[in-house]
């Protein structure tokens, strides 16, 4: 080759290509993607076009191979929106992009038979002073913008192979994967699906059901901007949000929705055939019923239901015929029978509240709020240990968390709680949480609240008999303490003797302090009797042995104290305060409350909602210790008590310090001179002395007064006031006596008959006995007066000085008195 030959053109081209591709680009001079080549830019788009098919979304209704023209058209249009995105990042991909076969191969999808052909020529007109007219060819794309902006998007994806739907379209709507499309006037909101463009035929439209079953969308949250949707598409999606949950594929029943509930089966045919509801609302049902069903008893108390309800049928004579109408089997499929024996006959309240309460008698309190929260005390485990305070009795027990296999008995107690009560899940749906929940705080109410009370009721008596306000020292009881006093047995009894258990508990412990000082004396004596026995060798054994004999034993310890202590703390020593508490009585065989829980160990691990939960329950036991204790409502609440049947704290203590009352007292008798009956003494001529050192006194007869008695009044009676009068008559000689009052006058003035007030039936004369001879005192002894015996005003017997030379005085007989019909009444002696 010449060295000409270097300097060809070609040479020089390949030259300069050569530089071109050894050019290194950096800073500002390196190439960016506007710079691209138009080859690249398309090679880019196929590419981009490739990956994005295969993941991009594509409607089940297309997927079966009968329907792939109508999944080609779909796909081309949901494909031109992904080769619009690369054409907007700058212009010069735009144009690289508007020649890319792919707009070619979609023109001649949507449009097979060149229907629409014409319009990607357009002419244009001829300037001034030409004759010359241009004819200009559109690119693809802009071609088949122009066929997708006039016809009606649904038709074409219906019926490819035909031109309908051409260049008829009329309103423009917007759908989630297809943007912005154009719709005939035949294809109006619910008549096809807004998510495949499936269009439902003339007849399913007039008729009800169907295949397409295109129905109003109620599912914003899924489709938003969908006005209706399909059976195939609500069942897509339907089943695309559970398929990856084990739990919820079991809930439905796999893809053919065999659900072993019947709500679960009859929400998902509403959805799918009706559109009714969405898929959230679906979903929660079917998690709901699947866990009633597979952590209650709510299947077997369904059952019993029906059971009872066909019986009572078949007791009143409807739904069963000689062919038997009403069936098992359509009893169970009837959607109506279930729904009302489930939720009008409170089947599924019941359900929920037997799994509350045997997750409480199995000893697991975590409230269903804590676990749906997820809270945790610091951290801590949320299962602990359960003791149950009634082991010895098996039918207290709860067994219902045992798996199969597993048994209680034979000595061999099993660790509470159970794992199955432990594992148990969450309820999956915030409504029936907080209706488990509700019924977690009921059951634990139900459980524990009578045990409680016997703890508030030991606390009421024990303190009312030592004197102590039983509020100040509930103040000072923890929740810890109150389950300590929940593992022990006598709480959950009624009618214990909480004082004589006292009594006797105090008793037992002093014995065994007794017999621990008896030990240790022993153990003593032992020991000296061992050291003496060592030096035997210096002493004689007779000497040994007689003083062992004779060593006196140790008095009992403890009596003195015992004494003093039972004196301190015995019932009757304080005052019990009076309140007004609702307890149960003392019975002579105290009964066993029923159901017993298993009793946590420990209280610390609880989480917030479960100790609220606990400590309800507590203040509610309480509650009575801290009412008002005016005297308005005490009277309310001792009424309110009365009227319920209860029995008061009050009574019990009051009966209490009547059956302490070993020997009745008997009643003081206190005895009290009867007043003297004044008698009518003649007055002789000659003045008479009774005989010096004589007595004349009133006799005496015991009267027995209780000490309640009412004392007697200082006034004195108007019959002593009428003795007095007689008296002084007498002692004066006066011959007519005339009283200034008489006894109470008879409501008719007597006309006839004969009065005598020594007669009266209120007072009877009758001989006096002998009686002691009374020393007179010294104003009797000194008296300078003489006279005879009188009596003074206040009915005392007054010794006169007589004279000893007269003979002693004889009794007159007993004066008689005439009535008239004055008020006054005149006696003659």
């Amino acid at each position: 080759m010449s060295p000409m030959s270097l300097s060809s053109p070609r040479a020089a081209a390949s030259s300069t290509l050569f530089s071109t591709m050894t050019t290194t680009f950096k800073g500002k001079d390196t190439r960016s993607w506007s710079q691209l080549p138009p080859e690249i830019i398309r090679l880019i788009a196929t590419y981009y076009i490739l990956d994005a098919s295969s993941t991009s979304f594509c409607p089940a209704g297309w997927e079966y191979r009968e329907a792939w023209p109508s999944r080609l058209v779909f796909t081309v249009l949901r494909d031109a929106l992904d080769v619009e995105r690369l054409m907007c990042i700058c212009p010069a991909w735009g144009t690289a992009l508007e020649d890319h076969l792919f707009w070619q191969q979609a023109c001649a999808v949507i449009d097979p038979n060149d229907f629409l052909a014409h319009n990607a020529f357009i002419k244009q007109s001829a300037t001034a002073g030409s004759t010359n007219v241009q004819v200009l060819k559109l690119t693809p794309y802009q071609h088949f913008r122009n066929i997708t902006n006039c016809s009606c998007i649904v038709c074409r994806v219906n019926m490819p192979y035909s031109s309908t739907g051409l260049a008829h379209g009329k309103r423009l709507i917007t759908t989630p994967w297809l943007g912005s499309i154009v719709t005939c006037r035949e294809h109006r909101k619910a008549t096809y699906c807004g998510v495949c463009m499936r269009a439902s035929p003339p007849s399913e439209l007039e008729g009800e059901g169907g295949i397409v079953c295109c129905a109003e969308n109620e599912d914003e949250e899924t489709w938003p901007g969908v006005e209706a949707t399909c059976r195939l598409c609500r069942q897509e999606w339907l089943w695309t949000r559970v398929q990856n949950n084990a739990t919820d594929r079991e809930a439905f029943g796999g893809p053919k929705w065999q659900s072993k509930d019947w709500e679960t089966r009859q929400s998902v045919d509403a959805f799918l055939d009706l559109g009714e509801g969405t898929i959230a609302d679906v979903i929660v049902t079917a998690r709901e019923k699947h866990w009633l069903r597979t952590q209650t008893k709510l299947p077997e108390l369904l059952q019993q239901a029906l059971a009872s309800n066909r019986y009572s049928r078949a007791e009143a004579g409807e739904g069963y015929g000689s062919e038997e109408e009403l069936s098992e089997e359509e009893d169970e499929e009837d959607p109506e029978v279930l729904s009302i024996t489930e939720d009008a006959g409170g089947v599924k309240d019941l359900a929920i509240q037997d799994w509350a309460r045997n997750r409480i008698l199995d000893g697991h309190w975590i409230s269903p709020a804590d676990q749906w929260y997820g809270f945790t005390n610091t951290g801590r485990p949320t299962v602990v240990r359960a003791e149950h305070p009634c082991p010895w009795n098996r039918g207290a027990t709860y067994s219902g968390a045992v798996d199969d296999g597993e048994c209680e008995g034979d000595g061999t107690e099993l660790e509470h709680p159970r794992p199955k009560t432990t594992s148990a899940p969450v309820p999956p749906t915030f409504q029936l949480c907080e209706q488990v929940y509700r019924a977690f705080m009921k059951q634990m109410r139900d459980i524990l609240l009578p045990a409680m009370r016997n703890i508030v009721r030991r606390l009421a008596i024990e303190c009312g008999a030592d004197g102590i306000d039983p509020a100040v020292k509930a103040v000072r009881i923890s929740l810890e303490d109150v389950m300590r006093e929940l593992r022990e047995e006598s709480t959950w009894f009624n009618g214990i003797d909480w004082l004589e258990r006292r009594a006797n508990v105090r008793e037992q412990e002093r014995q065994r302090e007794r017999a621990k000082a008896k030990r240790q004396e022993k153990d003593e004596d032992e020991a000296s009797s061992s050291e003496r026995s060592e030096g035997s060798h210096t002493t004689s054994p007779v000497l040994s042995t007689t003083t062992l004999q004779t060593t006196p034993s140790p008095p009992p310890s403890g009596d003195a104290s015992t004494k003093d202590e039972d004196s301190a703390t015995s019932p009757t020593t304080n005052v019990a305060p009076t309140i007004s508490i609702a307890v149960s009585p003392v019975l002579k065989s105290p009964e066993l409350l029923h159901p017993i829980p298993y009793i946590p160990v420990t209280l610390s691990h609880l989480p917030h909602y479960s100790v609220e939960a606990f400590n309800q329950v507590w203040r509610e036991a309480s509650a009575p210790l801290y009412q008002c204790r005016c005297s308005i409502c005490e009277r309310a609440v001792l009424k309110a008590n009365i009227a319920a049947g209860n029995v008061l704290l009050s009574q019990v203590q009051a009966q209490r310090q009547a059956a302490q009352k070993t020997v009745p007292q008997p009643a003081v008798q206190i005895k009290i001179q009867e007043a003297p009956v004044p008698l009518p003494i003649e007055e002789e001529e000659e003045s008479g002395e009774s005989e010096k050192g004589d007595d004349t006194s009133v006799p005496e007869s015991a009267v027995d007064i209780p000490i309640a008695a009412t004392p007697r009044s200082r006034k004195r009676s108007s019959e002593e006031l009428d003795e007095d009068a007689y008296s002084d008559a007498a002692e004066s000689g006066a011959e007519k006596i005339i009283f200034p009052r008489t006894a109470s006058p008879p409501k008719r003035a007597r006309t006839d008959g004969e009065y005598s007030p020594t007669l009266s039936p209120a007072v009877e004369l009758c001989p006096a006995p002998p009686v002691r001879p009374r020393k007179r005192s010294s104003e009797e002894l000194d008296d300078p007066e003489g006279g005879r015996c009188g009596l003074v005003g206040n009915g005392d017997v007054k010794r006169l000085r007589v004279d000893s030379t007269h003979p002693r005085p004889t009794l007159a007989p007993p004066v008689e008195i005439k009535t008239s019909n004055r008020v006054g009444v005149d006696a003659t002696v």
